[in-house]
């Protein structure tokens, strides 16, 4: 039997069909982590802001005086309440793998949490109707959506390490989006501060 050697491109190939899923997974890994440590330094605030209003207060500015949006400082809860769009936010309150995250008024997340429920109870009917008629007391905060992509593609909680019920203050362009009674505050941050957890 004759002693055959392989050519250096054959055995290229082979080491690349071989190992080729592997540095790809390594490539993107990096690339994400990388994507991650950018936002997170473009975003995150050492020093929490001293400035800061309730999400509520935000609605009482003139958020129609400029097209891109007003400066805001405000701070509320992650979540804190009810999903009140379960049909449209099935994720609240968040928004899978985007860089997107729904805060809530202190005094409103306050109030849910001092609702008594019955033990045992997985979700209260009467917390649940009342979250829909709250709706106002909500800001839809995003990272990047200031760009031509749209927000951040990576899930805010990975990008900050944010849980439900945490504090933040965020800045921000907020804008209203539909009438001065009922409609949203949209938010396009540029940073964000989370307060420690005791």
């Amino acid at each position: 039997m004759r002693n055959q050697t392989l050519s250096p491109a054959v055995l290229a190939a082979i080491l690349l069909a071989i190992g080729g899923p592997w540095i790809v997974v390594g490539c993107a890994d990096s690339a994400r982590q990388a994507e991650i440590a950018s936002a997170r330094e473009k975003y995150l605030l050492t020093s929490k802001p001293t400035d800061a209003i309730p999400v509520l207060a935000v609605r009482d500015q003139d958020l129609e005086a400029s097209e891109e949006g007003v400066d805001v400082v405000f701070t509320g809860k992650i979540g804190g309440m009810p999903n009140p769009w379960p049909e449209r936010e099935k994720a609240f309150p968040w928004r899978t793998e985007q860089a997107v995250v729904f805060v809530v008024d202190p005094a409103t997340a306050a109030e849910f949490a001092d609702h008594q429920h019955a033990p045992g109870s997985a979700g209260c009917a009467f917390c649940e109707r009342r979250a829909m008629g709250m709706a106002t007391s909500v800001a839809t905060v995003s990272f990047g959506a200031d760009t031509a992509h749209g927000p951040t593609p990576i899930d805010v909680r990975t990008l900050f390490d944010l849980r439900e019920g945490d504090t933040v203050v965020v800045r921000g362009k907020a804008k209203r989006v539909g009438d001065a009674d009922t409609g949203l505050i949209d938010v396009v941050a540029d940073g964000i501060y989370v307060e420690p957890r005791s």
